[in-house]
């Protein structure tokens, strides 16, 4: 059973809910780093385990990121997001063509170096890297 975020039974949670705090009231700001477990075991007087579920915890509420080989850090606080944008809902007109005009634009399409090519490729691997090492088209 997995325990909820606002129980205080937990010491972790209730360091957690500390740690937030502390970054909510501007104690730690955003871009710097907080400290260290090790620290705060020190301090705090729990264990390494709670203190690092502790972090793992407010690390998940969005609030601190853990760096490699660095500790964790403070993320920025982004209380003003701009909704996401609304997109208009294309809905395509179905049109007549004739497979001739649609072949001709593919074909027209085909040399128009703007386009992206998504054609496939059936000779050899080593043959295809000679020729895309040579810049040959």
């Amino acid at each position: 059973m997995i325990p909820k975020a606002s129980s205080s039974n937990y010491r972790y949670l209730k360091l957690a809910d500390e740690i937030e705090s502390k970054i909510k009231s501007g104690v730690y700001k955003a871009g710097n780093r907080i400290p260290s477990i090790r620290n705060v075991r020190e301090r705090s007087g729990y264990s390494i385990n709670t203190v690092s579920q502790a972090y793992i915890e407010v690390e998940k509420r969005g609030l601190i990121e853990a760096r490699h080989r660095s500790g964790y850090y403070v993320k920025p606080l982004l209380k003003n997001i701009l909704p996401a944008p609304r997109l208009k809902k294309h809905r395509p007109v179905p049109r007549k063509v004739s497979i001739n005009t649609l072949a001709a634009s593919v074909v027209e399409d085909m040399g128009d170096r703007s386009m992206l090519k998504l054609g496939g490729y059936s000779g050899s691997a080593g043959v295809a890297a000679a020729e895309i090492d040579c810049g040959a088209r």
